[in-house]
């Protein structure tokens, strides 16, 4: 091993506890407490789902949501792909990678709200990061998608863009 593997190594931090998150603690609110200018576009929006940046009034918590697309009818998949991720993403359990669901519901429409990442994605960040920070990155999504995986629940469409930071 040469001397720059071993400070490489040295570099890299373990993955932290699963009873260190970023996420807020919240009580439930319901999808009425949600505030978002229905004016700006969503930050994404695909297959009659968007997902959106609100903000939890009486929290003032900053949140992602990801609903039903309410411009227009949407069938019964995209209906039924919200709750499911919702559910999946609820049995992963507690992980300090993997997106953690502050609540959800099916009524009126489903939806559920995510803790927000806003440090921009892989695809964003990938080719500035130094060695140790892509190393690190990698070792944690390995991690998180083992611990998913652990618990019965994939993920089908891990891409540079659905990994954020």
């Amino acid at each position: 091993m040469s001397s720059d593997e071993i400070e490489l190594s040295e570099r890299i931090s373990t993955v932290p506890s699963e009873d260190m998150f970023a996420a807020p603690n919240l009580p439930t609110f319901g999808q009425d407490q949600l505030e978002y200018d229905r004016s700006e576009a969503p930050l994404s929006e695909r297959d009659g789902v968007e997902v959106r940046q609100a903000k939890i009034k009486p929290h003032e918590t900053t949140t992602a949501v990801k609903q039903v697309y309410q411009k227009q009818t949407v069938g019964p998949q995209a209906r039924k792909r919200i709750v499911t991720e919702a559910q999946q993403i609820m049995a992963i359990d507690r992980h300090p990678h993997v997106v953690t669901i502050l609540d959800w519901s099916r009524q009126p429409w489903p939806w559920y709200a995510m803790e927000f990442l806003d440090g921009g994605s892989l695809a964003e960040r990938g080719n500035t990061m130094d060695v140790a920070h892509r190393l690190w990155t990698a070792y944690v999504l390995a991690d998180a998608v083992s611990h998913a995986h652990n618990r019965g629940t994939g993920h089908y469409d891990i891409t540079p863009v659905n990994i954020r930071f």
